[in-house]
């Protein structure tokens, strides 16, 4: 049995690492298509003018917007802070025009909705964030404690000292190997069902902005309207990879909605 219940707990791990090398696969056969546009570059005045106004139609002039004051990648689900009413979001320096403009409108959007506390955007972000960060928190929490209990075991403490202890009653009933594959189960399941809100989380982004961007975005359309087109054919929401380096010139654009 015990035999079984590590084989078991180990296999998750391998899982886990299995699952991130695929994500790696998948994000380095991505290919970020450049779009032929007028404008090469957008000025920090138009920049600033569209998310004035975007604030206006949002219904959420009393939310600051930061854009550009850091180049390090933020998940668009970790921008808003409540406390400080501001949504920081970071510089990104894109092939093309509509996918920086697509990137800065989505995050105003999603976050002007999280500041309102829109239900489908607050069940979307715990599903999609909170409760996959937990997950993952716990399982690795019980894994180590896991591994230092085995550890305890055979090289640290004396049978008198193990036998009759509440050390004993955790090895006994392996009570955090199955706290670890719980977990592991909680957060797999977890971001499958996100991942499955993807596409209408998109669907939604879209039929609401799209007034916004043939009203105010004139001359950028077509480019919002491609860079659209290229991340909605990106069907994963979660691209784990090993950032070792999170600046956001050395990492691929892939919607402004795929957690990297």
């Amino acid at each position: 049995m015990s035999i079984i219940v590590y084989v078991a707990t180990a296999l998750t791990l391998v899982c886990l690492i299995t699952l991130k090398m695929f994500n790696i696969y998948i994000y380095s056969s991505i290919k970020v298509v450049n779009i032929n546009s007028a404008d090469i570059n957008i000025s920090t005045s138009k920049i600033n003018d569209i998310t004035t106004k975007l604030v206006s139609y949002l219904n959420v002039t009393d939310l600051k917007i930061i854009y550009g004051e850091t180049d390090f990648y933020c998940r668009i689900t970790k921008m808003l802070n409540r406390k400080k009413q501001l949504v920081e979001i970071p510089k990104w320096i894109m092939p093309s025009v509509g996918y920086e403009l697509d990137y800065l409108i989505a995050s105003i959007w999603y976050n002007s909705k999280l500041y309102k506390k829109d239900k489908y955007i607050k069940r979307y972000n715990f599903v999609a964030q909170i409760l996959p960060s937990t997950f993952i928190l716990i399982y690795i929490v019980a894994l180590i404690l896991d591994l230092i209990l085995i550890i305890l075991n055979k090289y640290i403490l004396s049978d008198f000292d193990y036998y009759g202890s509440f050390f004993e009653f955790l090895g006994k009933f392996f009570i955090l190997d199955f706290i670890a594959i719980l977990f592991f189960f909680m957060y797999i399941t977890c971001l499958f069902f996100a991942t499955k809100h993807k596409i209408n989380i998109e669907a939604t982004y879209e039929r609401e902005i799209v007034k916004f961007v043939d009203e105010n975005c004139e001359g950028y359309k077509s480019d919002i309207g491609a860079a659209r087109v290229y991340s909605l054919k990106i069907d994963k929401l979660y691209l784990n990879t090993f950032l070792f380096n999170k600046k956001t010139s050395n990492i691929k654009f892939c919607g402004p909605f795929t957690m990297l």
